[in-house]
């Protein structure tokens, strides 16, 4: 029952795993890259039901072995140990009282991805606290109360940047980078990955300038995603601007692939 890729973690597993990635950054102390793997061993077995046992040869040994397989989770790369997150399940779905987004962003809004899109590129570049804490805070929010279209957040606020900031305070931080790691490589998946939309496969690759790029080079690619909205309004088919700031995502984005498909027609004509 050992983990051996991202879909595996359980939210208790990553949870550890983030605590222990704010502990390493905290206390600036050297730690060789097996020394992590191992301790990552020892709080996944402890998640399983299996305490540490320093004393005991088997387990030891156990632990050597499942450390030499977890290069998917802790990399070593640029002279640093870097943890790494390749999956779009949710595994920081709340806390406390506030919700994050569904598995596969299967809830985000228009203008939400919008400004996470302009707020983790801008951590990305300057790794400012306050930036990620924005982050956290815009994409966590309230449970609504109503069901609307299926939502259980309330609806992005486009205008509370203080709300945002006060939400992402109560936010610990190793769960904000948590935040940000799951957002970053969801960027990256929405341009590579297949989503299953209506039991159907949908690939949005096509739509991006550079598919099969890194999630930093979507976010640095000059994509238009304010002038996407003035079309979209314009073309009234989610209605008003502030109609397509809180439209699906994922809509928006099947919307996107059609209108692609349609001039891709037109241009073999």
């Amino acid at each position: 029952m050992f983990p051996q890729v991202w879909d595996e973690l359980t939210e208790k597993d990553w949870r550890s795993v983030l605590q222990l990635r704010d502990r390493l950054e905290r206390e600036r102390k050297y730690v060789s890259v097996e020394d992590v793997r191992r301790e990552t061993v020892r709080l996944l077995l402890s998640n399983r039901g299996l305490a540490a046992r320093p004393n005991d040869r088997q387990y030891l040994v156990l632990v050597y072995q499942l450390a030499e397989g977890l290069g998917w989770l802790w990399e070593y790369r640029d002279d640093a140990l870097q943890l790494v997150y390749r999956s779009t399940n949710q595994l920081l779905p709340r806390w406390k009282y506030l919700l994050g987004p569904m598995s596969h962003g299967a809830d985000l809004q228009w203008g939400e991805y919008k400004a996470a899109v302009e707020l983790c590129s801008a951590f990305t570049e300057s790794g400012n606290e306050d930036t990620l804490q924005l982050l956290a805070g815009l994409l966590y929010r309230r449970r609504r109360k109503d069901n609307k279209l299926g939502r259980e957040r309330d609806d992005f606020d486009s205008d509370g940047y203080k709300d945002w900031s006060e939400r992402g305070r109560q936010l610990p931080r190793w769960a904000r980078w948590g935040i940000y790691a799951w957002f970053c490589f969801f960027c990256e998946y929405l341009q590579t990955g297949v989503f299953i939309i209506n039991h159907n496969e949908v690939s949005f690759g096509s739509i991006f300038n550079s598919p099969g790029g890194s999630s930093e080079k979507a976010q640095k690619n000059n994509l238009g995603l304010d002038a996407i909205s003035i079309a979209m309004a314009e073309s009234g088919v989610f209605g008003t601007l502030d109609d397509v700031e809180h439209a699906p995502l994922l809509k928006i984005m099947m919307k996107l692939l059609k209108d692609k498909q349609q001039v891709d027609a037109l241009k073999k004509q």
